[in-house]
């Protein structure tokens, strides 16, 4: 499963040496997209995320510069205050999204969430319950069919169409965490 994996760096780098070093770790076909000398994404396969921790590693011991890491599902204004976040209170370690919104949470803070908040405003309505019916049902699509007496295919099309909606695969454990979070967040403030 692909995922995107947001940095910043605590001082910047020439994006010639940053192209190197990510070349001499990453294969061709991982790309690093550079939004400016300190902050970007890795677009990556998960069995590839290892390798972000030698290159933690090595951009920390080469060149005394902390990489804070945030793994989310898109690239967007939730990343950048993520990553805002995760600079102040994580710096230089990697951490998913959901993590980082905890701890904003935990510091009286609240952007990210409304942020996310507003980004699922777009998935349909019905959308949304199917997922929160299947966080609901532990993850289990068998179950989840069982609950709202459908076939279980029918929940996969629908989990596939959350997916096509929000660009957030819930199938995968830390993303059910977020929108689980996310879910708990919105009914406890209702």
């Amino acid at each position: 499963m692909r995922k995107i994996y947001a940095y910043q760096l605590s001082s910047p780098l020439d994006y010639a040496l940053w192209d190197g070093v990510f070349g001499e770790i990453f294969s061709k076909e991982s790309m690093a997209h550079v939004y400016n000398r300190s902050v970007g994404y890795f677009d990556l396969e998960e069995d590839e995320a290892g390798l972000l921790h030698v290159l933690q590693t090595h951009v920390n011991q080469s060149f005394g510069v902390q990489m804070t890491v945030v793994i989310t599902f898109v690239f967007n204004e939730i990343t950048f205050e993520a990553l805002d976040v995760a600079h102040t209170y994580l710096k230089g370690q990697i951490v998913h999204l959901v993590d980082v919104m905890i701890v904003e949470l935990a510091n009286h803070r609240d952007t990210c969430i409304n942020l996310f908040d507003q980004y699922l405003k777009k998935v349909d309505r019905n959308t949304i319950n199917i997922a929160i019916e299947f966080i609901a049902a532990g993850c289990n699509a068998h179950v989840t069919a069982d609950r709202i007496y459908v076939h279980r295919n029918t929940v996969s099309n629908r989990l596939l169409q959350f997916y096509s909606e929000s660009d957030m695969d819930i199938r995968d454990f830390h993303f059910a965490r977020l929108f689980q979070f996310w879910w708990l967040m919105k009914h406890n403030n209702q």
